[in-house]
């Protein structure tokens, strides 16, 4: 179940991988003299971003349920897997690419 905290940490952690440049947020004036905040950009990124977050923790989880179910099917257990592999389905952004 997702929580407030995972949310939040999700978020930040997608910021946090973001450039400087990325983040930078634009002000423009229209004919009338009003400043106008320009977002398109800074929210194009940050979509971008969080898609390649999401798609390497479906990738990771993808390759560790196929794994289990090729262990299931050979009749291997699954709680037979080493602490590295446990680590890494528990914390897939540590995974060495």
């Amino acid at each position: 179940m997702i929580n407030e905290h995972d949310i939040e940490a999700f978020k930040d952690e997608i910021w946090e991988t973001m450039s400087e440049d990325e983040k930078k947020v634009t002000f423009k004036t229209d004919e009338s003299g009003d400043t106008i905040l320009e977002m398109g950009d800074v929210f194009t990124a940050y979509t971008q971003k969080m898609a390649e977050v999401l798609s390497k923790r479906c990738d990771a989880a993808w390759y560790y349920d196929a794994a289990n179910l090729i262990r299931q099917t050979a009749g291997i257990p699954v709680s037979v897997v080493s602490d590295t592999q446990l680590n890494m389905k528990l914390h897939p952004e540590d995974d060495p690419e």
